[in-house]
């Protein structure tokens, strides 16, 4: 067994302890010195694993959403590129070769104007 040289007390609410029971239940630790010992020195929380496999789930979510939406800004600024043969004008503002047509909604998104 290991030699401690300083003991530290720390004050729990009842429903603190509730937590932290359940958090050790999680991970799986019975010793409670321990527990609380290691999340102080090494400074992270131990996430059990059906936790992170959740986590990666809906990280996959939005990951494809952001795809989307990428997907859908860049049809947006090729039909804004295009638009010279669509009876739209180009304007002063924009780089050379971006034409930006007057009345279009999706022009007043992208440009913020």
């Amino acid at each position: 067994m290991k030699e401690y040289s300083k003991g530290i007390y720390v004050k729990f609410k009842p429903e603190e302890v509730e937590i932290l029971h359940d958090r050790m239940k999680e991970a799986g630790v019975q010793n409670m010195s321990a527990y609380i010992r290691k999340m102080a020195i090494n400074g992270y929380v131990i996430i059990p694993k059906r936790h992170l496999k959740q986590l990666f789930i809906y990280m996959r979510k939005i990951q494809k959403r952001e795809s989307e939406l990428i997907k859908s800004v860049s049809v947006a600024l090729r039909f804004i590129r295009s638009s010279r043969g669509l009876g739209h004008s180009p304007t002063s503002k924009n780089a050379p070769g971006i034409y930006r047509c007057t009345a279009c909604p999706i022009c007043e998104i992208v440009f913020g104007e």
